[in-house]
């Protein structure tokens, strides 16, 4: 097998040339001396400028150099994160120091866990990898193995095809300093939530995180994939405004066998649904950041079985005891939206409806009526009424609501 041929090699000493879980990459085992050594004189690399070491883990790392629980976590934070980011460190009690990038007083070492499962796998097996790409001093890294073996030829103990990686960019650099501090030395042009950290600008910093998640889309990214990823037959239930989504979240939890997507305009609230969906391993739920007024873009036509519409912006005023006739067109439940949920539902499907404010929710009854809706299920006192407990799951805004005392509304309407 050739994944064994690749254990073996490196076990040897050998080099190896194949696909990164970026470009092309020279790989030696970076425990074994020699190996580095040939890697150097191969590259025609000063030794004092490290490789960059692939391991499979953060604890890999620990078992290298001495690091805080703090920096321990940020690691795991960055590379759970799909990216394929490298990170300086300090290297503190590095017995292997032939590793050390040692051009500054300073010495320190750069590791990357890859964004690729089988490498990984592999990682385990074989133990931390140097792997700088496939090119001598001043040329193009090898965009395939021909281009490999031009370079390399017989100096070279085994290459590995990978194909082609023309579009492929190196690895993202990061410097992690002591202090928890970042200095990006290499960027690869994404957005990153470790990069706001200390400055604390925490809408930026909530953006990245939203960014990260692979569940989470902007719309233009959902559009591309939409079709990809809703195969299946399963119902499909949209939250509209859906905030933080934790009410889809819930949702998804107890109907595995149905999809949810939670659509917002922000994504520094989306993100919060994205990390418990995540935390509860759900597959079942994605989170798409776009204008409601664009929700046909979002969802396909006569595809949703379910429309959930909680605790929306009443446009009111300042005491929200009566609405705004300059708000009108932008409530959620005003006709030209009511319109564009015509569009997305299946027949017979369902829009639901909750809100603490009752001049909204009669507002609501009327466009309804108007727009040729039949409401099915109407409640002036959701949680003392008998209607199913999944209607009662408690967005942050209603657990608030309902802690001050308030009354929650629902109504739920078909075409």
């Amino acid at each position: 097998m050739l994944h064994d041929d690749v254990v073996e090699t490196l076990a040897n000493g050998g080099l190896v040339v194949m696909r990164s879980d970026t470009i092309y990459g020279i790989f030696a085992s970076a425990l074994n001396k020699s190996a580095v050594e040939k890697l150097y004189e191969l590259r025609e690399r000063d030794q004092k400028r490290g490789f960059i070491i692939l391991v499979d883990s953060v604890k890999t790392v620990m078992r290298l150099i001495e690091i805080s629980d703090e920096i321990q976590k940020r690691l795991a934070a960055i590379w759970r994160a799909d990216s394929s980011t490298s990170v300086i460190l300090s290297a503190k009690n590095l017995k292997e120091i032939w590793l050390a990038d040692t051009r500054e007083s300073d010495p320190t070492i750069c590791f990357r866990v890859p964004n690729n499962e089988k490498l990984r796998k592999l990682l385990a097996k074989t133990g931390p990898l140097c792997a700088p790409s496939v090119n001598p001093p001043g040329q193009e890294p090898a965009h395939n193995i021909s281009e490999a073996k031009a370079y390399f030829g017989d100096t070279v103990d085994l290459y590995v095809d990978g194909g082609e990686c023309d579009d492929v960019l190196p690895s993202r650099i990061i410097k992690l300093k002591d202090n928890g501090e970042i200095e990006v030395v290499r960027s690869d042009g994404r957005s990153h939530p470790e990069d706001f950290v200390i400055t604390r600008r925490r809408k930026l910093y909530k953006f990245a995180c939203f960014d990260e998640y692979k569940t989470c889309f902007h719309l233009e990214e959902w559009v591309k994939l939409q079709d990809r990823v809703l195969q299946g037959n399963a119902e499909l239930v949209v939250e509209i405004g859906a905030g933080s989504a934790l009410f889809s979240v819930e949702l998804a939890r107890r109907h595995k066998d149905k999809t949810f997507i939670a659509v917002d305009i922000k994504g520094d609230r989306l993100y919060q649904g994205a990390r418990e969906a995540e935390k509860l391993g759900l597959k079942n739920i994605y989170f798409v950041r776009s204008d409601i007024a664009r929700i046909t873009d979002v969802i396909p036509l006569n595809s949703a079985s379910e429309i959930w519409i909680t605790f929306p912006d009443p446009h009111a005023n300042e005491d929200q005891t009566r609405l705004t006739s300059t708000g009108a067109k932008h409530r959620l439940t005003a006709p030209r939206y009511l319109n564009l949920y015509k569009q997305i539902l299946v027949q017979n499907g369902i829009l639901h409806f909750k809100t603490d404010n009752l001049p909204l929710f009669d507002w609501t009854v009327t466009q309804l009526s108007n727009e040729n809706w039949k409401i099915d299920q109407l409640t002036r006192d959701l949680h003392i009424s008998d209607l199913p407990d999944e209607y009662k799951i408690m967005t942050n805004y209603e657990k608030r609501f309902v802690a001050e005392g308030r009354v929650i509304y629902y109504l739920d309407a078909k075409l």
